[in-house]
């Protein structure tokens, strides 16, 4: 028997909690619903996992990004929505670089788009978590077939995730070219650096992957939303911020929800900040490179050893 998805749902209105209520055990869900935070993250650590936890934003003693914050570490597999009728731009941007939300969903909701980005988060999760089984069995898997890629042998298909780092970024400004180069030198971090989004097209099709895409927003000829969108249609593993002095809330929402960025990096920036959520980035990457090689290893392990047995 198919265990039905289960959703969380926090909100300190009454009625708020029995429509979502009412549409998501309609859908075939399991919903379970909370007045406040500090009930929820009770009910978090003494039940089974949550795959999605939507919780709004303005509630009191704690809102819905420090909520959601603190779920995302005793709930990392959680996916988290934000749910709120102030949709403004620095909520948003606090709530994907802080929260690390995978949706904001405005008030009033509709149900047809609401429940859409549900199934689209639950297959998420779920293909999340068998790429981690899969990951498991195959360490598993090479551990007994060769050596570690630390060790004396070579692993086949395994590919070293240390190489230099290089970040590409775009801006129209060359000021803020010369200051990000400047900033990420001491670093060691090859930076390269496009004034505008066509130019960085071109050059992400001729090159070396980028470990890292960091675009201004307001550019000439294609915004930093349109041109992010087009990074992650020709380079899906770089991981991409987006650097603006202004964006629109709907621009935010679009580019959280469509998961085109990593982060949102208001100018003028913080150098401290933004060399943290560089470093955050590009462990990411590597992580996400690290889970592909070892596919591409057991893959390539597996073809050898059949060869070797026949």
């Amino acid at each position: 028997m198919t265990t039905k998805a289960r959703i969380l749902i926090v909100d300190d209105e009454s009625h708020i909690l029995s429509a979502l209520n009412r549409l998501f055990r309609s859908s075939g869900y399991e919903a379970v619903t909370c007045s406040s935070a500090r009930e929820a993250l009770e009910i978090i650590e003494k039940s089974e996992p949550f795959q999605i936890v939507i919780s709004d934003y303005r509630m009191p003693k704690m809102n819905g990004i420090e909520f959601l914050l603190l779920v995302r570490y005793c709930s990392p597999d959680s996916l988290r929505f934000l749910l709120s009728g102030n949709a403004d731009a620095g909520l948003i941007i606090e709530a994907a670089n802080e929260g690390h939300i995978y949706k904001f969903i405005p008030k009033p909701w509709n149900d047809e788009v609401l429940l859409a980005s549900v199934a689209d988060t639950l297959n998420y999760y779920t293909f999340r978590l068998e790429q981690r089984s899969q990951i498991t069995a195959q360490k598993s898997d090479l551990n007994r077939i060769t050596t570690p890629p630390n060790g004396e042998e070579h692993v086949p298909g395994y590919k070293d995730t240390t190489a230099a780092v290089r970040i590409l970024v775009v801006d129209d400004e060359e000021n803020i070219l010369n200051s990000l180069k400047r900033l990420f030198r001491p670093s060691g971090y090859e930076t390269v650096a496009c004034t505008s989004a066509q130019e960085a097209l071109e050059l992400i099709g001729k090159s070396e992957p980028f470990h890292l895409v960091i675009s201004d927003y307001r550019m000439p000829e294609m915004n930093g939303v349109e041109f992010l969108k087009e990074v992650k249609s020709c380079s899906p593993d770089s991981v991409r911020m987006v650097l603006s002095g202004f964006a629109d809330a709907g621009s935010i929402i679009a580019m959280t929800n469509e998961r085109h960025i990593y982060k949102f990096i208001p100018k003028p920036w913080d150098d401290a900040i933004l060399l943290d959520s560089v470093t955050d980035a590009i462990n990411y990457y590597t992580s996400r490179q690290e889970q592909h090689n070892l596919i591409t290893a057991q893959i390539d392990s597996n073809r050898e050893h059949t060869g070797v047995v026949a």
